[in-house]
């Protein structure tokens, strides 16, 4: 799940409370999907960086 753009149009992937739910009982990760949670660092780094 994507939970908002960044500056440049790029979404950025939130671990939904079930996800976090599951890993705290000892789900496996694989079972959780959280590999579909992630994303390119470089991609992060346009939250971060303003353009003028």
């Amino acid at each position: 799940m994507m939970a908002r753009e960044g500056k440049n149009g790029d979404a950025l992937p939130s671990i939904l409370y079930a996800q976090l739910l599951g890993l705290c009982m000892g789900v496996d990760e694989k079972a959780l999907g959280l590999k579909e949670n992630q994303v390119a660092m470089d991609n992060i780094t346009s939250f971060f960086i303003t353009q003028e």
